[in-house]
């Protein structure tokens, strides 16, 4: 067989049967010629591990590698290091309850091969909800993967603006991208960024993706990529959206930090004056906020542990 073009990376843990099943079925169904593309799972500690339980003989280019150690950030390092062992010009991260477009991957070749400028892309992310969601979920969509596009987004600088930064969610990458997030994932501040699956920090997908920018290329979310994420109730939840804002207030502040940008932390006395307002709130607003709040002392504390180069 000659080497394919593109990796497909799906990191998973655990996953329910039934959803990982459609994410295969979906690359099952790609347009793209099966012989340009390969498939790798990457099972993060799974229990009991996927091999022998995974059905994969569909696809004579797919393997499963084991990773041990639990985290995203690890488990998408495992996939990166596999990445760049290889031949293969492109990498496409996917979860195992992503179902991708038909076109997706014919589609993200295509924009690699027209747009070299581009060092990172993806699209826009659709929902499935398996329970009717609830009215107060609208604002924090983002943050469950959900990002409809009515154009594109594009970025070559980083200011502090997340929303153009593709998740690792239907992701692609170049291999230079790739080899530099490498040669740097290991510094101290980074490990704080999805590699705690205690923590639950988020952050390591945007810091994949703008490493991108660090070494001269552009990122992007286009329209013409379409991935649909399948979200359970209990993603639903005030308390599960409450540890989302958690982690990602923690992360951004962490990810401004290594990239020169100052984190708007506030203040101890500020967060203590804001913690006291809160209690005038209604009680889902208090919540997310002091879940805010909370992310930010998280970050200050990492922060002091692991002082950033000047």
């Amino acid at each position: 067989m000659n080497s394919p073009s593109l990796i497909i990376a799906l990191c998973t843990h655990n996953p329910r049967p039934e959803f990982i099943a459609e994410t295969l079925a979906a690359l099952r169904n790609q347009t793209l010629p099966a012989t340009d593309w390969e498939l790798l799972v990457v099972d993060n500690a799974s229990t009991p591990p996927l091999a022998g339980r995974l059905d994969l003989s569909w696809y004579p280019r797919a393997r499963i590698v084991r990773e041990e150690r639990l985290g995203i950030a690890p488990a998408r390092v495992c996939a990166l290091r596999e990445f760049t062992s290889g031949s293969a010009d492109l990498l496409l991260f996917i979860d195992d309850d992503n179902i991708l477009a038909p076109d997706y991957l014919r589609v993200g070749l295509d924009i690699a091969a027209r747009e070299p400028a581009l060092g990172c892309w993806g699209g826009q992310l659709l929902p499935r909800f398996l329970a009717p969601p609830p009215d107060w979920i609208g604002p924090f969509l983002k943050y469950l993967a959900v990002f409809p596009l009515e154009r594109e987004l594009r970025l070559d600088h980083f200011a502090g603006d997340y929303d153009p930064v593709p998740p690792t969610a239907g992701m692609f990458l170049r291999r230079a991208v790739a080899a530099r997030y490498l040669a740097q994932v290991t510094a101290p501040g980074r490990l704080a960024l999805g590699g705690d699956a205690r923590l639950r920090i988020g952050g390591e997908d945007m810091d994949l993706a703008l490493t991108a920018i660090d070494i001269g290329f552009e990122i992007a979310r286009l329209p013409p990529l379409v991935l649909t994420h399948i979200i359970p109730p209990n993603r639903l939840t005030e308390e599960y959206i409450a540890t989302l804002l958690r982690g990602a207030s923690a992360g951004s502040a962490i990810l401004s930090a290594l990239r020169g940008v100052s984190p708007e932390l506030h203040p101890d006395w500020r967060r203590w004056l804001l913690r006291l307002r809160a209690r005038r709130l209604p009680p889902r607003s208090r919540r997310f906020l002091e879940a805010q709040l909370d992310g930010e002392v998280l970050a200050r504390r990492l922060l002091r542990r692991h002082p950033l180069p000047a």
